[in-house]
Order: structure tokens, then C-alpha cells, then sequence
């Protein structure tokens, strides 16, 4: 399914288009690698070692993802009063990849907690919710900006069931604080590297 909606997304936006689109999407994505800053491998050594990292590595990784989107949200918005079109699907993609970090986090941290069962329904509602918003797309004819935000808003609901699956790994107060995210960061830093290599 995905990958007809695919051909049929390239015969829809074109050259032109479809090069707007990918870039946005590969931008998100390397922002995505840069400002992930290693805590996705991280997380899924040091949580198989020791599931009590979990929490300070997921309050981390939120308030990352919240201050990121935050940022991009504004940045999108401004892009789009202005009618800067590339601007905004830029700033749309990396929303994407933002969130879809934040995703693969989650998926990182179940696999390491051995339930990696979990992740298959998370990905089911992607895929599926991806193959909707492309078919809405060509059928309302509508632009790669609302793409990217229809993208993005699928990844919503997979981000709340991956988050509702760890809710045993919830942090709590002690853990939103700049001294463990600093720490977490700290820890996390050597694979860096790795996630950039990657």
C-alpha cells in the first residue's frame, strides 16, 4: 500500500514538488539525528542493562521534543504568513522528523524492555494513517505543506500509544529537572557519533 500511494504521490506533485517534499523530509530527518544527541542508542543499551534509566531518559527526551516542536511550530507558522512555501514545507518536515524521533525513542525503549511486540501496532497505524493522508492529499488536491502536517498528525496518535505503553517508565517530578537532563545528555553523548555515522 505504501508503496503504490508512493507512485502515485510522484505522478501527483511532480518534479517540483516531490523535490520540496523530500527535501523537507530529509532535513527533518537529519535534524532529527542532530538533535536526537545519541539518547536513542543510549536508551536502548542502558534501559536492557537497567530498566530503572528509563525514566530520566524518557523526561529527556520529552522536553526535548516539546522545545523543538515549539520552535518549529512558530518557525512553520511565520514561514506561512510570509507565503515562503519552501520555508514552511522545510519547517513542516522537520516537525515530522521531530516527532518521529521522538517515535523511534519510544520503539528503542521497548525493544530494549523486551516487548519489541509492542511496536507492531504503533507501526500498523503509521503506515496506515500514512497511506490515508497521501490518498487525502491527491484526492483534495491539496499542497506538500498540508502533506507534511498530515504526516505529522498521524504520528500523534502512534507517539500516544508508544508513550501509554510506557507508562510503567513514567517519570516523575524528580526527573523534569535541568540536572538529570543534563546528566542524561552527559551519559548519552559517546553515541552521538554513532547515531551521525548512521
Amino acid at each position: 500500500g505504501t508503496l503504490v500511494m508512493g507512485l502515485l504521490l510522484v505522478r501527483y506533485l511532480g518534479p517540483e514538488h516531490y523535490g520540496t517534499y523530500t527535501i523537507a523530509l530529509s532535513v527533518g530527518a537529519a535534524v532529527a539525528v542532530f538533535t536526537d544527541l545519541g539518547m536513542t542508542q543510549y536508551a536502548a543499551r542502558a534501559i536492557a542493562a537497567s530498566p530503572l534509566e528509563a525514566p530520566a531518559l524518557l523526561a529527556t527526551e520529552l522536553a526535548l521534543t516539546a522545545v523543538l516542536l515549539v520552535v518549529e511550530v512558530v518557525a512553520f507558522s511565520v514561514m506561512a504568513m510570509l507565503g515562503r512555501t519552501f520555508g514552511a514545507a522545510i519547517c513542516a518536515g522537520m516537525i515530522v522528523g521531530n516527532l518521529l524521533g521522538t517515535v523511534r525513542f519510544s520503539a528503542s525503549v521497548l525493544v530494549a524492555g523486551l516487548r519489541s511486540r509492542g511496536v507492531l501496532a504503533g507501526s500498523a497505524i503509521s503506515r496506515i494513517g500514512s497511506i490515508c493522508v497521501v490518498g487525502t492529499v491527491i484526492w483534495q488536491h491539496l499542497s506538500v505543506q498540508f502533506l507534511l502536517l498530515g504526516l505529522a498528525l498521524v504520528t500523534v496518535p502512534v507517539l500516544v500509544i508508544r508513550l501509554r505503553q510506557l507508562r510503567s517508565h513514567w517519570p516523575t517530578r524528580r526527573y523534569w529537572r535541568w540536572k538529570s537532563f543534563r546528566d542524561v545528555v552527559i551519559q548519552a553523548w559517546p553515541f552521538f557519533s554513532y547515531s551521525v555515522t548512521q
